[in-house]
């Protein structure tokens, strides 16, 4: 079994629901969890955000542009209809991916691990695709629904050459 999965897969969703339930008040039900595939990840809005330490790689967050605008809207005490500018969706996205990272980050910690964040990346539009190195395939990726059948895909892709914890 490729290093520390399991506990990438509990860590991404106890992270996950904390952070719907308590900053974008959502109830979001996980899948059970996978390796990620291939060398890269489609969305609307996809979130990248990298971090070193015990380990090496990227979070990434994918999600259409229909429940980005849900999960902005509700980040922000604002009316779906109100969101109109593509930014506030792309600043909203990059936050989350932030906070699922940083409760990541609490996890690993308490295990004894090290790990830094970046600042995210976002891209938004129709139908984007996010590549990845081919090194980046290890790790956990779970998909998260809500209760409309609206699909968030979450990852932490582990890079080949972990730092040595010590």
């Amino acid at each position: 079994m490729p290093r520390i999965y399991q506990k990438s897969a509990d860590f991404l969703i106890s992270a996950v629901k904390d952070v719907m339930e308590t900053m974008v008040f959502m109830d979001m039900s996980p899948s059970e969890p996978t390796q990620p595939e291939g060398t890269s990840l489609a969305g609307d809005v996809v979130s990248t955000l990298g971090f070193t330490g015990t380990e090496n790689g990227i979070f990434v967050t994918s999600v259409g542009m229909d429940l980005a605008r849900k999960i902005t809207a509700n980040m922000l005490g604002m009316e779906e209809e109100e969101i109109q500018d593509k930014s506030e969706i792309s600043d909203a996205m990059g936050e989350l991916t932030n906070m699922i990272a940083g409760n990541v980050k609490v996890l690993w910690s308490d295990e004894g691990w090290e790990m830094e964040i970046s600042v995210p990346v976002v891209m938004a539009g129709k139908e984007l695709e996010a590549r990845f190195s081919r090194n980046l395939v290890e790790g956990a990726a779970v998909d998260f629904v809500n209760e409309d059948g609206e699909r968030l895909r979450v990852e932490i892709r582990l890079g080949e050459n972990p730092i040595e914890n010590g």
